[in-house]
């Protein structure tokens, strides 16, 4: 008899939850999503819960550093019958260790009945080690930025047009930089690496481009560098991301 009592007592309970759950307005529950979802990233005992986000969203965060936040208020901004945009509003610290407001801003979608993180602003850090040259570029949410920065990746190409070679002070060549994607780049960082007769890497350093480059451009630039009198190959890499 005690037992049955007690089976009953939790099946009412569990029968509540549910019920208050299921009366909690979008807002309400779009609000839960996101509060759980800060509470987990920003708690190293705790693992993220993947049903927090779309498989899009899990695919982008993973691996991605991401800015910390404590003390949050959430204010939800519904879009439609299937997209609410939760605000954040909380406190973290700056380089130098002080305390400053951050805004974050999270998009939720309707999957099935439940609602689940689709993108996401101002959580990842940009570390582009160039400009993207357009003036909506700080207003792009970060799944918008990291596609675009693929595409970067992928259409920013290196030619050599003038192999290096001995100066009288220096070693120099000839390079042109070809930028097929749909975005204005300047500021492009390249990685020379150095190689002797045997090709042992025996020195590195930079060039840059500051100039901007326009999509579906080019720029044809030289390059030079000293103190390098066993370098006999080069090989180029555009720096895409900033070293810690």
């Amino acid at each position: 008899m005690k037992i049955d009592i007690e089976i009953k007592r939790i099946f009412v309970i569990v029968i509540c939850a549910v019920s208050l759950y299921s009366c909690k307005s979008r807002e309400g529950k779009v609000e839960d999503v996101v509060n759980k979802f800060l509470t987990e990233i920003n708690d190293r005992t705790k693992t993220l819960s993947q049903d927090l986000m779309t498989e899009e969203f899990a695919i982008f965060f993973k691996g991605k550093s991401y800015y910390s936040s404590q003390d949050w208020v959430l204010t939800a901004k519904p879009e439609n019958d299937s997209t609410i945009t939760v605000e954040s509003k909380g406190k973290t610290h700056n380089g130098w260790g002080q305390p400053v407001e951050i805004l974050q801003s999270f998009i939720l979608r309707n999957r099935n009945g439940h609602w689940k993180i689709f993108s996401s602003y101002n959580l990842v850090p940009d570390r582009l080690d160039f400009r993207v040259v357009d003036t909506e570029w700080d207003f792009y949410w970060d799944r918008a930025k990291d596609r675009i920065l693929k595409e970067l990746q992928e259409k920013l190409t290196i030619e050599v047009l003038v192999p290096g070679y001995r100066g009288y002070y220096s070693t120099r060549g000839k390079l042109r930089i070809s930028n097929n994607s749909d975005y204005d780049v300047e500021g492009i960082r390249i990685l020379i690496e150095h190689f002797d007769s045997q090709g042992k890497s025996v020195n590195t350093d930079y060039t840059y481009v500051w100039d901007i480059v326009r999509k579906n451009g080019y720029r044809e630039f030289e390059w030079s560098t000293g103190d390098c009198d066993k370098c006999e190959r080069q090989e180029f890499k555009i720096n895409f991301i900033r070293e810690h």
